[in-house]
């Protein structure tokens, strides 16, 4: 939620005109003007969508430019003021920059100028810029990873966002609980850029998209020799200077979480000519739950990873050698 923050702006000098005048209470001493002012906030609009707004307080018969277009504004008393105070009150809706793109776990911020200008009907002028702060809705992908092999039937979106924000993927939406987790069931019917947004009162969207691929899209199964050979350790690349996608199919002996994401150790027999377990390391970027990395069976929030579990990886060679590591772009559960 965009807090609302106040921005007074005393003018003086060739502005002093900018003075809100008021009738003075009897017997008592003249009360101090009220300066000319502006004020950020979140306004609710008749459609009852909530957006950050700015207001210009001035004083009656003043005329307010905003970003360059003339507002009309609208007569107000001041009952919280001595005597009787009147000003025209002129408030603007701030359009929301573009989307943010990309995964983020936090509330990032982003900020636009916008300039105002008041001509008082003496002539007298003034003008200042201010910098508004925005927030940026977070966005977070527990499952699906950055692509996705193409089953019949649903795939599961789930991870976290602003609470109460709404969650959109192809013509499926959900509403986040009050921590901010969402689970959304998607129908996958075609191939292509699935695309996740999420949008919160007051906050600029953000979206983060999924690679939805055929099955038969994938390549073969590669040979463990295949991801040993060379002596590049450090980013296995073909020769082009592209990043080499391989594919592997294996059961998983090790799975734990650390800071680059979930990482699995799975013993791969295809093209395995050692008599001790070929192994190979795969990362995949994401959090998860720890009960996923125990157990093998399907759940509501997606497959879990455990142990004994057969899995199909897809995924960018990071290095080889005795131990090859890949970057997983797809997991699929046998």
């Amino acid at each position: 939620m965009l807090l609302a923050a106040v921005l007074v702006l005393l003018v003086g000098g060739a502005g002093a005109g900018l003075a809100l005048w008021r009738a003075q209470p009897p017997s008592s001493s003249p009360a101090p003007a009220l300066p000319f002012r502006t004020e950020v906030l979140v306004d609710v609009t008749p459609d009852a969508t909530q957006v950050p707004a700015v207001d210009v307080l001035t004083p009656p018969g003043a005329q307010v430019r905003i970003d360059g277009v003339r507002i009309d504004g609208v007569q107000l008393d001041l009952p919280e003021s001595p005597g009787a105070a009147q000003a025209t009150r002129t408030r603007h809706h701030l359009e929301l920059p573009e989307e943010a793109v990309g995964e983020a776990a936090d509330v990032e911020v982003t900020g636009r100028s916008v300039s105002i200008e008041v001509e008082l009907p003496s002539g007298e002028t003034a003008s200042t810029e201010l910098t508004v702060s925005l927030p940026v809705s977070p966005l977070q992908l527990t499952t699906p990873g950055p692509r996705w092999v193409l089953d019949p039937g649903l795939l599961l979106v789930r991870g976290t966002t602003s609470p109460g924000a709404r969650v959109q993927a192809g013509d499926s939406r959900v509403r986040a609980d009050d921590q901010g987790n969402f689970l959304l069931p998607v129908p996958t019917k075609a191939t292509g850029v699935l695309t996740v947004r999420s949008t919160a009162p007051g906050e600029v969207t953000r979206r983060v998209q999924v690679q939805v691929v055929d099955r038969a899209t994938l390549p073969p199964p590669t040979a463990f020799t295949e991801l040993t050979s060379g002596t590049d350790t450090s980013g296995a690349h073909t020769s082009g200077g592209e990043p080499r996608r391989v594919r592997i199919t294996g059961k998983v002996t090790e799975a734990r979480q650390e800071a680059e994401g979930v990482l699995l150790v799975l013993e791969v027999t295809q093209g395995c000519t050692s008599k001790a377990p070929c192994r190979v390391e795969v990362l995949h970027p994401v959090r998860l739950d720890p009960a996923r990395l125990r157990s093998t069976s399907s759940r509501d929030q997606g497959p879990s990873y455990g142990p004994g579990r057969q899995l199909d990886v897809v995924g960018e060679l990071l290095s080889s050698g005795a131990r090859p590591r890949l970057l997983a772009e797809a997991l699929v559960p046998r």
